[in-house]
């Protein structure tokens, strides 16, 4: 009995060390109405248009404040971003980059090396027309940038 007990007494004090976590704060983009959520932490780079500028600028975060995003030399208020643009090199762009040059690949490939020499193989257009076809899509439903307005939300989270 002393052994569940003492089991008991340890599992208590191990939740309460464990609450004493310190939470960061974040900036959070998401969607109304969606479960569409971007989080960046506190030295993530983000790519952003400020309300009234024609180039996007690219800083990277060092904290945040009640009220304000801190970037490297200078502050601001999420109100005052109007665009972001998502972080390169994810998913969805290098697959929308990579499928439709190795569908253009299988094809001149069969074309050289197919049972007829220099000629094409009707499976292996379709194919490599397919790997295209499916890239080109993949790259065009990738969204390039996200405005800030009723839809999409920025957000500090503490």
């Amino acid at each position: 009995m002393t052994g569940k007990k003492h089991f008991v007494f340890l599992l208590i004090a191990f939740f309460l060390s464990c609450s004493n976590v310190i939470a960061q704060s974040y900036l959070l983009l998401y969607k109304k109405g969606t479960s569409r959520r971007f989080k960046f932490e506190v030295s993530d780079e983000l790519t952003f248009k400020k309300a009234g500028q024609k180039k996007f600028i690219t800083a990277k975060i060092i904290g945040f404040t009640d009220s304000t995003i801190v970037f490297d030399g200078f502050e601001l208020r999420p109100g005052q971003i109007d665009i972001i643009k998502p972080a390169e090199g994810n998913l969805a762009e290098e697959i929308g980059r990579k499928l439709p040059l190795a569908g253009l690949g299988f094809i001149i490939i069969d074309y050289f090396q197919g049972e007829n020499t220099n000629s094409f193989n009707k499976s292996s257009l379709i194919i490599g027309a397919t790997l295209a076809g499916a890239g080109v899509l993949i790259g065009s439903l990738n969204k390039k940038k996200y405005i800030i307005n009723l839809k999409w939300k920025l957000l500090i989270m503490n």
